[in-house]
């Protein structure tokens, strides 16, 4: 029940450690990604295919039980590495790498990859991936001579700071 086919989300709302799914250790790790059509499409194939078991898991052992980590890393993640001629990278690596590339392709809104990875705040996913972001001036140059000197918006920011002492020292 994690996994939406009709809609195209993964739900991410439990772990499977130590040989039992458990809650998340936090509240902001619960969280929804959406999947591409095209892995969409394969998910379909493979729910077809794959072992069945009374937890209806996605990628469950050959019994429909939960898949080890041990067994996971050893028969399919490596494998796949080898086969595909990729470095032995941490299978958390492949997390790092998602979001790489959803950046790389454009991705740019923080709150929503925070959302993504499930961290508590928008200054660790700043903090994680900012080196990745384009390092441009985002036109700030162009949209500051507009907004002074080409009849931009006429809002004025109040430094409320300074509007506070002004008024306390009267």
């Amino acid at each position: 029940d994690d996994l939406d086919l009709m809609d195209g989300q993964l739900y991410v709302r439990r772990q499977f450690t130590r040989g039992a799914f458990a809650p998340l250790k936090t509240e902001y790790a619960r969280r929804r990604v959406p999947l591409p059509k095209s892995l969409v499409k394969e998910l379909r194939k493979w729910k077809l295919a794959c072992p069945k078991g009374d937890r209806d898991l996605i990628f469950p052992n050959s019994l429909g039980k939960p898949e080890s980590a041990a067994n996971l890393l050893k028969r399919g993640f490596y494998p796949a590495l080898r086969r595909a001629k990729i470095r032995r990278i941490r299978f958390h690596a492949l997390r790092h790498s998602y979001v790489s590339t959803l950046i790389e392709y454009g991705v740019t809104n923080i709150k929503r990859l925070q959302m993504l990875l499930g961290h508590s705040s928008a200054m660790i996913t700043l903090d994680t991936y900012t080196h990745l972001l384009p390092d441009s001036d985002d036109g700030i140059a162009t949209a500051s001579e507009s907004a002074l000197f080409g009849g931009g918006s006429k809002t004025v920011a109040a430094d409320t700071r300074a509007d506070a002492v002004a008024s306390a020292s009267v």
